[in-house]
């Protein structure tokens, strides 16, 4: 069995190692490393254009429609060049989308995403800092057709940037996605100190966050998608 990259993989390669050797010097991470977003809207548009943001989306949803191995190929070399920003959030986000969301949520959010036009974020974390489903407390009520959220979630990777957060909640026995947008009401980002300079963490505090119905991912799927993403992670 050959475990060695294809030809196809191995250009993919080759070109984001000449794209990130670049766009991506170093004086320009040390740069970002210090602002409080560690963002620069001209790179992240770049890396669109090479239809990096769309690498695992679906083609009828304007991306690539590639898979893991060509994703970790391309993230290998953003770890070398130590890249800013909010490429792996995105694209986690993504997934859970894709793999949760309904077809009228997969054509609102995933032909942004695939564009460069939307930064998404996962808030999963809480107190414990624990990654197991188990260990999710924060609670939405459902009420006339809406949910409603009050609570925290913790080290939230690019929440300050992040245009739509999906927030693993705990509703009733099981778990949902809600997915929440930039500027709602009641909605707070706070950053938190990170090892890491180019990847920032925040503190994400909900007061009667109201997120509608429509607005929730398949509560059916949620388990299998977030497994499922887990260990692509």
């Amino acid at each position: 069995m050959d475990f060695d990259l294809s030809k196809t993989q191995k250009l993919l390669k080759a070109s984001a190692h000449d794209f990130l050797g670049r766009e991506c010097k170093p004086e320009r991470v040390r740069e970002l490393m210090e602002s409080d977003t560690a963002h620069d809207d001209k790179l992240w548009q770049s890396i669109a254009d090479q239809g990096w943001t769309g690498l695992i989306i679906a083609e009828e949803h304007g991306g690539l429609g590639l898979g893991l191995v060509e994703l970790a190929v391309v993230a290998e070399e953003m770890g070398r060049a130590c890249l800013p920003g909010a490429f792996l959030s995105t694209l986690t986000g993504a997934a859970l989308v894709a793999r949760a969301g309904s077809v009228a949520q997969r054509a609102k959010y995933l032909e942004p995403i695939a564009a460069g036009e939307l930064k998404a974020t996962v808030a999963f974390l809480e107190e414990g800092a624990s990654w197991e489903v188990d260990e999710i407390k924060l609670k939405a009520t459902h009420d006339s057709g809406n949910f409603q959220l009050t609570g925290r979630k913790l080290f939230v990777p690019d929440a300050g940037i992040a245009d739509l957060l999906i927030c693993v909640v705990r509703e009733g026995d099981g778990l949902a996605l809600l997915s929440v947008e930039r500027g709602i009401e009641g909605l707070s980002v706070k950053a938190m100190p990170s090892m890491d300079g180019t990847r920032k963490l925040h503190e994400v505090a909900f007061e009667n966050v109201t997120v509608a119905e429509a607005d929730v991912f398949g509560l059916a799927k949620v388990g299998n998608a977030l497994s499922s993403t887990s260990r692509s992670a």
